[in-house]
């Protein structure tokens, strides 16, 4: 037996129906989701990235320097001796080397300047030979798309 909970009170994102399997005095229920993200989603995807470099790593080390870590001992718990840690820590850090969100729309970056005027090249040729009848042409213009 199976317990499925589904709150629709916000949107009705959800179905159930019923199908007589035959199988038994039972009906077999159907539960059917909507995709939301791919009516939903017209953001663009973005990625989280925190920037580290020396610069940075001297702040997060200054800070922890400053940092006494008497609140630590003051308690005997030592479950609450490493949350208190843990909390002071990952504070320093995140003032460190705040999170930084770069686009994933353009991922073009490993497409070099070179590899550009490449593929400018390959575009007149093309429209060239699509114009001109002489075949050494367009033999060197497949064999420019190929080593491209």
């Amino acid at each position: 037996m199976v317990n499925i909970f589904v709150d629709n009170s916000r949107i009705n994102l959800s179905s159930i129906s019923s199908i007589i399997n035959g199988l038994s005095d039972h009906y077999a229920q159907i539960l059917t989701i909507k995709n939301v993200y791919a009516t939903t989603n017209k953001f663009p995807l973005k990625q989280r990235i925190r920037l580290i470099g020396n610069e940075t790593i001297m702040n997060f080390q200054t800070l922890l320097k400053k940092e006494t870590c008497e609140f630590v001992f003051i308690v005997t718990d030592p479950n609450h001796m490493c949350n208190s840690f843990l909390c002071t820590f990952l504070n320093i850090f995140q003032a460190s080397f705040p999170v930084k969100y770069k686009s994933l729309k353009d991922k073009n970056d490993w497409i070099t300047q070179g590899i550009k005027i490449y593929c400018n090249h390959k575009k007149s040729l093309y429209a060239f030979t699509k114009n001109s009848s002489v075949s050494k042409a367009k033999a060197h213009c497949i064999k420019y798309c190929k080593i491209l």
